[in-house]
Formats: C-alpha cells, structure tokens, sequence
C-alpha cells in the first residue's frame, strides 16, 4: 500500500458560508482547465436560483489564494456541470429532453458578472463535461444518452464521446463501441482521456491518435492521470468502493495494482465523499467538510 500525505486541508464548509451557503448547497463541484475550483451552488429555499463559487488554489501549498462568487439568478432545468468557457462560465444539464423537436437547451454560458450570453443543446444522459483552454468541450454520455430516452429516437450522445467547437458544433464523435462513458479526464496537454463500459479500456485522444489501456478495474467513476503520465489513479471500481488503486500506463503486464491510503496530520482519510480532477490537478473531500487539493507530478 502506498501513503499519500496531504500537507494542509481547506475549510470548505467556511469557504461556503462566507458566501452564503452551506454544505447541502453544492450541486457539484469541478477542477476547470484554468486550474480553478468551480463550485455550482444551489439555493436553500429554491435549488432553480444558482451561484458560481470560483477557488483560486495555490497547488504546492495545498491552500487558497483567493475566492469570488458569480450569481446566475433562476434556471429552471436541473443544472448539474460547471467549467470555465472561455473568459466565461458555463453550466450543463445532464438531462435533456426531445420535446417533440425543440429539445431542452441545457448548456448555457455566463459572463463574470452572470449575464447569459448564449444557450446551445449537448443532448441527454452526460455523464462527463470537460472543457479545454482551445475553447472546445467534450461530453460523455451515460446508457440513456447513448441508446435514447425522453423523446430521443436518434440520440445526440449515441457514440458515447463527442467533441465540440466553442459555438456548440459536433467536431469530432468516438468510433468505439461505447454503452456507457464511466468517466473522463484532459490531461495537461489536452489530450481526451476516457473510461467506459462495457469493455472498462481506458482510451487516450490524441486528436489524429489513440492508445488503449488495459486497467483491469471494473465500474470505477474517477480517474485521473499524473503529470508524469506513468501512472493513473482509478478509484476502486464495483467491488472496492471508496477505495483508489494505481495502474501503471507505461507497463500494461503488470496487473499488479497498489492501493492508496490518503492521510492527513498522520491520520488516515477513513471516508472520502467526493472527489475532481483535471490532468494532474485533483482535489478530494472528506466527511468532516475538509477539501484536500493536490497536483500529483507523480502517484
């Protein structure tokens, strides 16, 4: 077993209540391409009325520079993903309805000051929202996505991958057989990283190239590859929830598979209940509203 030691922890729960809100406000929380914390919280009183908490972290330190907050007001659709755009922010629905026609409009991107500046369709079941600093963003879609529900006879998600262009433009779809895109990350060069079902191979996009990786884990929903890109971490998969694993990317015969014990002021992180990452950047939360942030050069 391999210790990673987490030299500082951040108060999440103040970070939130300097802002206004609380734990149970969090609609989800993403590491952006800018290398920022992007938090979508949710009114106490009417989850529709929206805020973006945006954490500058210092990454060595493993603290916080800086924090601001951006009010979006009221939106009725259950807005899920959250990432910089650009000089913008947007927010994505992962359901989408057909509507006979005229589907739900369920990205919408905002100013820094929560002005809506335009509204596109992604398509339902997203599983995955990745955008990158070329402007272009990728979607991976969850079985519902893939094969069709609410109204979608012809799915937008049925490759299971897709990129797209800053203006919500389909450039590019997987060529895979993909039931289910369990997970994704972008790596620190932009390449597309993701996981999924029902092979659970791990596929590197390089744009014009692509590699598979074996990780030998089944059902896992996080990943996350170092800087170094020797190695990824995967969360534990079906059978070892809560649990995360090292799999070796420059070696695929070795299925040996090392577990990672998080400890922090030499204890262990017995329970942690949500995690993010982009590239080598990766922060987790644990129970008692601590967030660890990290940017792991290696693993």
């Amino acid at each position: 077993m391999k210790e990673c030691v987490f030299n500082n922890s951040i108060d999440l729960s103040g970070v939130l209540e300097k802002h206004g809100f609380n734990m149970d406000s969090i609609g989800n929380i993403q590491i952006g391409y800018d290398k920022n914390i992007y938090i979508l919280a949710k009114d106490k009183n009417d989850s529709a009325y929206l805020t973006a908490i945006v954490i500058e972290p210092d990454w060595d330190e493993e603290t916080i520079k800086s924090d601001y907050s951006v009010y979006f007001g009221k939106h009725d659709l259950g807005f899920y993903f959250i990432q910089p755009y650009q000089e913008n922010i947007i927010i994505v629905n992962s359901r989408c309805c057909y509507n006979h026609g005229s589907p739900d409009q369920n990205a919408i991107v905002f100013d820094k000051n929560g002005n809506e500046l335009q509204r596109f369709c992604i398509g339902d079941g997203i599983e995955c929202f990745y955008t990158r600093s070329d402007g272009t963003f990728v979607t991976g879609y969850f079985d519902e996505g893939v094969f069709g529900n609410l109204g979608w006879d012809t799915p937008i998600g049925a490759s299971g991958v897709i990129i797209w262009d800053d203006k919500g433009n389909r450039i590019k779809e997987a060529s895979r057989n993909i039931y289910d895109c369990y997970a994704m990350n972008i790596d620190d060069s932009n390449n597309i990283w993701y996981y999924y079902y029902d092979e659970f191979k791990l596929v590197k996009d390089q744009g014009n190239l692509e590699f598979d990786y074996e990780p030998r884990i089944t059902g896992a929903d996080f990943f996350f590859i170092s800087a170094d890109e020797q190695t990824a971490l995967f969360g534990g998969g079906y059978d070892e929830k809560g649990t995360y694993r090292i799999v070796n990317l420059k070696n695929p015969k070795d299925e040996h598979r090392e577990r990672v014990l998080f400890k922090y002021m030499d204890s262990e992180l017995n329970l942690i209940v949500s995690n993010s990452a982009y590239g080598s950047y990766a922060l987790f939360i644990d129970n008692n509203d601590r967030m660890f942030v990290r940017r792991f050069i290696t693993i």
